[in-house]
């Protein structure tokens, strides 16, 4: 190379695209079909789940008051 002249751009002194600039130009690809798609099967689980606790909760304190009133009916504790 003689001096004055400019050597063509290499990998590693060609200027770099803006990343977001890049992703903005390209398509967003397509998303495989999966066995769990993201708003299937676990967005009706998830809007029975919260009842499902509620439940459970509700049982083991209702049950647990009726074994204390008993209980303190009957002066064991």
């Amino acid at each position: 190379m003689t001096p004055g002249t400019v050597a063509a751009p290499t990998p590693a002194t060609a200027p770099q695209e803006d990343a977001s600039a890049t992703a903005a130009a390209r398509p967003d690809p397509t998303p495989l079909p999966s066995d769990d798609p993201p708003g299937g099967q676990e967005n009706i689980q998830s809007e029975k789940l919260p009842w499902v606790r509620i439940s459970l909760i509700s049982g083991v304190l209702a049950f647990t008051g009726t074994t204390l009133c008993i209980l303190g009916a009957r002066h064991m504790i």
